[in-house]
This record gives structure tokens, sequence and C-alpha cells, in this order.
């Protein structure tokens, strides 16, 4: 019986590996533990007064996108920002504004706030 013969070549790859990836400060540097919405109110739009900075550290132009995760004791109509679209390029950074229209709240909520780097073709 004859045996089955087999040859295996293993080659070492290199490349750059894609990079995308924000970070979110206060205005001023400071780390953000935690946002504070104060006092909302059903069915109006409540604004913060401080800016959020976003830095693309990453090696790739990317876009953002915002979204809210982990709702308790609230809904949302809208979570916005007055961020525009613009492609971000690596170590740009955008100083955005968020503005919460809550449609039900009990008086304790939280949620998550989530900003997403999406990768732009150069």
């Amino acid at each position: 019986m004859a045996g089955i013969i087999t040859f295996r070549v293993i080659l070492p790859s290199v490349g750059l590996g894609i990079h995308v990836e924000v970070t979110a400060t206060w205005a001023d540097g400071s780390e953000i533990t935690e946002i504070d919405w104060d006092i909302v109110e059903s069915g109006v739009v409540k604004t913060l007064p401080t800016l959020i900075t976003v830095t693309n550290i990453g090696n790739q132009p990317v876009t953002l996108e915002l979204a809210s995760e982990n709702l308790v004791g609230i809904t949302i109509n809208a979570l916005t920002w007055n961020y525009d679209g613009t492609v971000l390029l690596p170590t740009d950074a955008v100083n955005v504004q968020l503005s919460l229209d809550a449609a039900t709240l009990e008086p304790t909520f939280s949620f998550d706030v989530v900003i997403t780097a999406v990768q732009q073709q150069t």
C-alpha cells in the first residue's frame, strides 16, 4: 500500500495592519469618566453644555457614527450631535456637542453613548 506524500511550505508574511480607533475627552482635555445629563425632561431636547473632543488615534481616515446602548430606565427618541460627517485623518480631532431627546424616563436612568470610527477609503 502506497503512502500519500504531502509537501508543506510555511511562508512568513508581514504588512501594515489597519488600525481604526478614536478616543474622546472633554474639550479641556480631561478624561470622560461619565456624562452627567443633569435634569432631563421627557420630550424636551437637552444639549450638553460641554464639548467633547473626538480624536482619530488610528492609522486610517475615518468618519464617526453615534449610537446608544444599554438603556436602563429611559427610552430615547433621538441622541444627536453636531458632527457633520467630516473625514478625520490620523491625529485629526473634532469637537462635538451631544443632544438627548428622551421619550420616557424614570427618576434615575443610564445608558452608554457609543462613538464608532468607520474606515474610509483614501
